[in-house]
């Protein structure tokens, strides 16, 4: 099946002091025989920690004609796929102080950059090759920590008809967490108030420096 792509920079819609308007950078597989009258479902995919968008569509090593892809499986299923970077990951913009970046802003900004997708492709103004879509529905697929995101998304803006949380729990990870910290965890609202601070004592910079691999998308 022939599949559709472009590659999309969104508004994010959120400020941080000191900041320009930041962007996500985002890519979109379509199947070719889209209409506009027959339904029609995005997968809003999110990658987990580490990870890129291209996660979702690895090429494999020394064969640049084949990949692992999720997104061209699923378009050639019939599905649209649309996969973000979060804020400071892969080709999004990164804010000079990557501790301000919360759980809630990035949710609100993949939220945002969401609602422009969906936008785009209901009223057709995406892509020549991609018809209107008024009755599109969405699903959020979230990998690791893009799980998590999703979760965070949907509570906030309840965007999809449904989602799916892959290699994710709400269990967390306490064992790596000082005992100080394990304990203020406790409190949820004492953790968020606090947590761009502790993030920084923990941290010895916001951005780690993570060599991409072929199965890491990164």
């Amino acid at each position: 099946m022939d599949i559709i792509t472009a590659r999309l920079h969104l508004d994010a819609g959120v400020q941080l002091p000191g900041e320009p308007a930041l962007r996500i950078a985002g890519e979109v597989w379509a199947p070719a025989d889209l209409t506009a009258t027959a339904p029609a479902i995005a997968l809003v995919c999110l990658p987990g920690g580490g990870m890129s968008r291209r996660y979702f569509d690895l090429p494999v090593e020394d064969d640049p004609g084949r990949s692992f892809s999720f997104a061209r499986q699923m378009a050639a299923r019939g599905f649209i796929v649309v996969a973000l970077d979060h804020l400071g990951i892969g080709d999004s913009d990164r804010p000079a102080d990557g501790y301000a970046l919360t759980a809630e802003i990035v949710a609100s900004a993949n939220a945002n950059a969401t609602g422009q997708v969906v936008q785009q492709l209901r009223d057709g103004s995406l892509s020549p090759a991609i018809p209107a879509l008024p009755a599109l529905t969405t699903l959020g697929i979230g990998h690791s920590m893009g799980a998590m995101m999703t979760v965070v998304q949907q509570a906030q803006r309840q965007q999809h008809a449904g989602i799916a949380l892959l290699g994710f729990s709400t269990r967390g990870l306490p064992e790596y967490l000082p005992p100080q910290v394990r304990e203020l965890a406790r409190d949820a609202a004492a953790v968020r108030a606090k947590l761009p601070q502790l993030a920084r004592t923990m941290f010895v910079q916001p951005y780690p420096v993570i060599k991409p691999t072929p199965q890491s998308g990164g």
